[in-house]
């Protein structure tokens, strides 16, 4: 998607300063200048939205010791700042830097806060305040050394420290007392004094069933508040101590609702660009609360384009709209992990973790899919099934309850999902230029990306903008430091696809384009071979059916089945095209595969629909010339038909460059008859 800038208004600004800063303008991180100059921001972003008095601004920026003509120099930070994208006005009589508040982190986790207290489902309340503590990276403010500084990190400190306070309430409450103790201990080690956590650590070994410990841990809190300050415990500490004398049920948790299964791996450390992808999952899934049926985004696209990603990332910044579990798994429908999983071993998966009991799975199909909508019937649940191979393996895994959602993931355009089951197809394609310099700077860091301009835009060309493949170079980019990118991208024009491989498949564009071919048939997978030594950028289906040999109809069929496994993109016009590493996979294919006579054969028949289909527009132009006489056409060639001399002149201008690139196709051949 194009960032905001493209859209005519000005690009929105991200602002970290709950650690080093960190500034983001239309998703691209951005480098500020000096200390400084980035504290200014700081200080700006900690009102974002509120009106700096330009004295407070320098006494927080510089404490006692403003430098002489401050007020000009600050003007020329702020002009600095202006141009790298920050929004500041002059507002009165001080700076304002307008941005939503939610980019800043510093506002999002207190607004995330806010509404975990605000929320009475002690889960929802622990997932977002999770959220919330995961976008503190460091020392708040580190650029600033003030008296101002100093005072708002022991605050921000503070409200850090009440937050971990309150997610170990929430999820006392979530029954996770087990999983607490070893963290909460160790906390307690660390800060004796702190009753609350002493209450906490009590009550999460008294509900784990060890009693004894917890009243261990009474005593030597005690003991410690004694020797330290001269105090006792205060009430709240003692009743919960008598409580546990007491053995009082009150302070265990009722008998436990649904388990809340979590499976989503990871997000991906690094996510740049797909706004428009992001924004029509969030469309869709808006259209659930209209919905009565099952909402399900299917997410297609070719090997390493980044589905995957793309979709953890979106799952994992909506985990609370879903509050009672998220489900995952990797169905292998394009893996070098062997058959696509079997969905009853998945169901199996899926049963376990909603905790139903072994003994309770069915052995048929059938009945495991109705045990499974059943234990999932009016949740709010996500379901994510990655890298999909068919409609049939997925159909078993639907949820019968449109309260839950389901993200699907492959290679192939599921089309009878869209027919049956109202599926939203969404295809992937590769990142803009914009969002693949994005990347590189994610991963190399802005400054080595600005030294070498010309190397960094030969480099997003010859990767094709492809996510995998910018991710295996700067990868070695990463693992070379001294290396120059010039020098990389010469090994990348050298070499081409042998520099994307390596010994992990999972690291290899050519091993992650393999496998979409597992499940092409012979004809189709000849065919996506052929392509890739085709002569021209594209080709239409006319001059796919000389390629291959074979009559219209079914080229029309092997064509669409290459577009529904994402090997082949259609474009205006019925052209077909393929990515560029594709088409170099393709070309490598046909050389390894396919024997020379076929490769030369299936090279005659397209040229000579070429050169046949563009005699007969020569004769419709000029048809008292004398006629050229051609060799009747190699058999399997169907010249294209052209009704008159409209349609010879539109041909012509159509095919211009692939009439261009016959040529030189039937001159690198020894064809030089026809090759003139």
């Amino acid at each position: 998607m194009a960032g905001a800038s493209e859209r005519g208004t000005a690009p929105d600004i991200e602002v970290g300063v709950l650690g080093g800063l960190e500034v983001r303008v239309g998703g691209v991180p951005v480098a500020v200048g000096h200390a400084r100059q980035r504290a200014v921001l700081a200080v700006l972003a900690d009102e974002v939205g509120r009106v700096v008095p330009v004295d407070r601004l320098i006494d927080r920026v510089w404490g006692g010791r403003p430098p002489a003509r401050v007020r000009s120099v600050l003007r020329t930070y702020v002009s600095n700042l202006r141009r790298v994208g920050a929004t500041i006005t002059w507002r009165d009589n001080g700076y304002l830097l307008a941005a939503d508040p939610e980019g800043v982190d510093l506002h999002r986790f207190r607004r995330l806060l806010a509404e975990a207290r605000a929320s009475d489902d002690p889960g929802r309340a622990l997932v977002v305040v999770e959220r919330a503590l995961a976008l503190w990276r460091g020392e708040p403010l580190a650029e600033l050394d003030t008296p101002w500084a100093r005072s708002s990190r022991e605050h921000l400190y503070r409200e850090r420290g009440a937050a971990v306070a309150d997610r170990v309430d929430w999820a006392l409450g979530c029954g996770r007392h087990g999983d607490l103790v070893p963290e909460l201990t160790t906390r307690a080690a660390e800060d004796p004094l702190d009753e609350r956590l002493a209450g906490q650590v009590v009550l999460a070994l008294y509900r784990s069933g060890r009693q004894a410990e917890a009243l261990e841990h009474y005593g030597r809190t005690r003991r410690v508040l004694a020797e330290e300050l001269g105090a006792d415990p205060g009430p709240a500490l003692r009743e919960l101590h008598q409580r546990v004398l007491t053995a009082d049920p009150g302070l265990l948790l009722p008998a436990a609702g649904p388990v809340v299964p979590r499976q989503l791996p990871a997000p991906p450390a690094s996510f740049v660009g797909r706004e428009a992808e992001l924004e029509r999952l969030d469309a869709v899934v808006e259209a659930a609360g209209r919905s009565a049926t099952v909402v399900i985004p299917a997410l297609a696209g070719e090997g390493g384009v980044g589905k995957t990603w793309l979709a953890l990332h979106w799952a994992h910044r909506h985990v609370e709209r879903f509050p009672d579990g998220q489900l995952f798994v990797d169905l292998r429908g394009f893996s070098p992990e062997g058959e696509p999983l079997d969905p009853a071993v998945v169901l199996w998966g899926f049963l376990h973790a909603l905790d139903v009991p072994p003994a309770r799975v069915p052995a048929a199909l059938d009945a495991r899919v109705a045990l499974y909508r059943s234990a999932v019937a009016g949740r709010r649940m996500l379901v994510v099934l990655d890298n999909a191979a068919t409609v049939e393996q997925v159909v078993p895994l639907l949820p019968g309850s449109a309260s839950c959602t389901v993200l699907v993931t492959g290679r192939r355009r599921l089309s009878s999902l869209v027919d049956r089951h109202g599926a939203e197809h969404v295809q992937l394609d590769v990142l803009s230029r914009r969002e693949a310099r994005a990347l590189l700077v994610e991963r190399l860091g802005a400054e080595r990306v600005a030294a070498e301009p010309d190397a960094t835009d030969e480099l997003i060309g010859l990767c094709g903008h492809h996510p995998l493949a910018l991710a295996i170079t700067t990868r070695h980019a990463v693992t070379r430091p001294s290396v120059a990118l010039a020098e990389l991208v010469a090994e990348l024009r050298d070499l081409g696809l042998d520099v994307l491989d390596d010994d992990d498949p999972m690291a290899s564009v050519p091993a992650v384009l393999s496998w979409s071919l597992r499940h092409l048939t012979a004809q189709q997978r000849t065919a996506f071979a052929l392509l890739g030594v085709a002569p021209g950028p594209d080709i239409d289906l006319p001059a796919a059916a000389s390629l291959t040999g074979v009559p219209p109809a079914l080229a029309r069929k092997v064509l669409r089945a290459l577009e529904d496994h994402s090997l082949l993109d259609r474009h205006p016009h019925g052209r077909c095209a393929m990515h560029d590493l594709t088409r170099a996979y393709a070309a490598a294919t046909a050389r390894d595969d396919l024997d020379e006579p076929v490769r030369r054969a299936a090279l005659d028949r397209v040229v000579d629909f070429y050169l046949h289909t563009a005699h007969a527009a020569d004769r419709l132009l000029d048809p008292h010339r004398a006629p050229v006489r051609l060799d009747p056409p190699t058999p399997g060639t169907h010249p294209h038909p052209l009704a008159d001399l409209p349609a010879a002149l539109a041909w012509l201008e159509d095919h211009h460059p692939h009439l261009l690139a016959a040529q030189q196709t039937a001159a690198a051949g020894g064809r030089h008859q026809v090759g003139r």
